[in-house]
């Protein structure tokens, strides 16, 4: 898919859009940005919204359940999502799901697995495995008495706590699947409280183990909450962000069901133990305060194949106390064999980050919890900011290249120009225009998303084999801006104008002509009356006396 762009300095910009600035939606566009489309689920809606480069939705999803964290594209154009399902036993933690479902291209539901009860519930992350299987956060209940018999300090626990587990599910046919591979914590744990019980040891000499009662517990219940979960197929290794801890933390893939469970067996012939880890030496006491690097962090995974810094390690570094956000990547050092190289008594490496992203002014970029960072292949990055449910891509030049602020919190949909709070979502994810889920789909272009959208400041004209097939936005500079609004709209569609306008006329996507309205001299309080047009995508052509045209689209539902 190839685009046309108007291109519009700042101040002009804010002359077309009568003085403000956006404050939802779109709020920044640049050409050099990557050529995709955008995917994200806000935490307080149950849609999931894909979206264009000018921040037109092309398409949605929607399910009876707001989402439990994370939303991906599968390659073949479906939506496979966590949903939240409320489990009065997990949802003390944040990040709780409980369901995973997959819609199709056209939002009908083709399979989904509930994976909550009173003694486990999927969490947070979930990674699609090139085989078509579906690799899952779980959190599980542990008793009290299996704890102490394990080593836990009673003094920082409560009645019960929970283990992480990963499990890997094969999918069904329409609904639930098997676990075929599994992962659990509590194999692979060290203590020094009680040498009379499971697991005693000293934690500096086990550096593939996990403290059982690390100072950096701060949930008695939740004393581990791993965030994220990926995948490298090459190594047939995954990658787990750990937030209690500030690590994170590689295992071996390659083991049996059997051998994950243990200590040996596995290509690293260590069964499930950690291979590596990196961001916080102290969690297993070889390391002091200032040898921590990484706080609270989330979204780790490898540089895909291909791309800028392909094999190295990124993550969304949170920034905790630091009350600053970075995006770091790093290169794990390796032996000869390929495992993971630690020093005797030292931690694993780096001590720094091959490199760091962080704002001009540091504290302008913060979310404290949640985000997260996706490379992209023209070596651009996009950037989830959480919190403040931001998205921006960021160029090799740490210029912030696009910039779209989701626009949906608790009491709806924001109109354009208001001040947002509590549009959270987890992250969200470019995809480009040319990639496998989208061939042979049918892109719409419709609406914005934010009410009372201002006119846009760029031109998603498309084109095939160079021939103009669709436009918005804007059509001509020369005559002015006008906006069309609410959008999607339902009876009644609203314009306006920063010039005089003599007609509007009302067109099909075939481009027929289905109304026409003289409305000489009006700038303001023009109107179309909606009731019997069936819904769909229209556009809407402005005139002014001299001839001049402009055009807008929206969507009628």
């Amino acid at each position: 898919m190839k685009r046309i762009f108007l291109t519009l300095t700042l101040g002009f910009f804010a002359t077309l859009s009568f003085g403000q600035q956006p404050t939802v939606g779109l709020t920044h566009y640049d050409s050099s940005s990557f050529d995709a489309y955008s995917l994200f689920s806000p935490f307080s809606s149950t849609e999931t919204y894909l979206i264009n480069n000018c921040g037109h939705i092309v398409n949605t999803w929607q399910s009876d359940y707001r989402p439990g964290a994370i939303a991906y594209l599968k390659p073949n154009g479906n939506l496979l999502r966590t949903a939240h399902v409320d489990n009065p036993t997990f949802d003390i933690a944040g990040g709780n799901g409980g369901r995973l479902e997959e819609y199709d291209w056209n939002g009908d539901l083709v399979w989904y697995m509930d994976l909550t009860t009173d003694s486990f519930s999927q969490h947070h992350d979930i990674e699609l495995l090139p085989n078509g299987n579906i690799l899952v956060l779980v959190w599980k209940f542990v008793s009290r008495a299996e704890a102490l018999d394990a080593g836990k300090n009673p003094n920082i626990m409560l009645e019960d706590t929970w283990e992480e587990v990963i499990w890997e599910i094969k999918p069904s046919s329409g609904s639930g699947g098997t676990i075929v591979w599994s992962w659990s914590s509590m194999n692979h744990i060290v203590q020094d409280y009680n040498s009379n019980v499971k697991n005693y040891g000293k934690v500096s000499e086990h550096p593939e183990l996990l403290d059982f009662n690390s100072a950096f517990i701060s949930n008695e219940r939740d004393w581990l909450h791993f965030n994220s979960i990926d995948y490298n197929a090459d190594l047939d290794q995954i990658i787990i962000s750990c937030h209690a801890f500030s690590e994170l933390y590689i295992i071996d893939h390659s083991t049996t069901d059997t051998e994950s469970q243990g200590h040996i067996g596995g290509e690293q012939d260590m069964g499930g133990d950690i291979i590596y880890r990196y961001g916080n030496p102290s969690a297993y006491k070889r390391g002091a305060a200032i040898d921590q690097v990484s706080f609270k962090q989330h979204d780790a995974q490898w540089i895909p194949k291909g791309y800028t810094n392909a094999g190295k390690i990124i993550f969304f570094n949170n920034g905790g106390a630091r009350e600053y956000s970075s995006i770091d990547m790093i290169s794990p050092t390796t032996n000869v064999d390929g495992s993971y190289k630690i020093d005797g008594t030292g931690p694993f490496g780096p001590n720094t980050p091959d490199w760091s992203y962080t704002a001009p002014n540091k504290k302008d970029f913060f979310s404290v919890n949640m985000s997260g960072v996706q490379p992209l292949p023209n070596g651009n990055m996009l950037i989830t900011e959480s919190t403040k449910g931001h998205l921006f891509e960021i160029d090799n030049n740490e210029n912030i290249v696009w910039s779209y602020v989701n626009p949906i919190n608790a009491n709806g949909i924001a109109k354009q120009g208001a001040v947002i709070k509590g549009n959270a979502l987890f992250r969200g994810y470019k995809y480009g225009a040319n990639t496998a889920a989208f061939k042979n789909k049918t892109l719409l272009e419709g609406g914005r998303i934010e009410q009372d959208p201002w006119p846009i400041f760029c031109d998603d004209t498309t084109t095939t084999n160079n021939d103009t097939v669709g436009n918005s936005a804007i059509a001509s500079v020369g005559f002015g801006q006008f906006v069309v609004y609410p959008n999607p709209a339902k009876n009644t569609l609203h314009i306006r104008s920063n010039q005089e306008v003599e007609t509007v006329s009302l067109y099909g996507v075939s481009g027929a002509l289905l109304a026409s309205k003289n409305t000489p001299g009006l700038s303001e309080d023009i109107t179309l009356d909606l009731t019997l047009v069936a819904p769909g995508i229209y556009s809407v052509v402005v005139e002014t006396s001299d001839g001049a045209t402009a055009v807008n689209k929206f969507v009628k539902y």
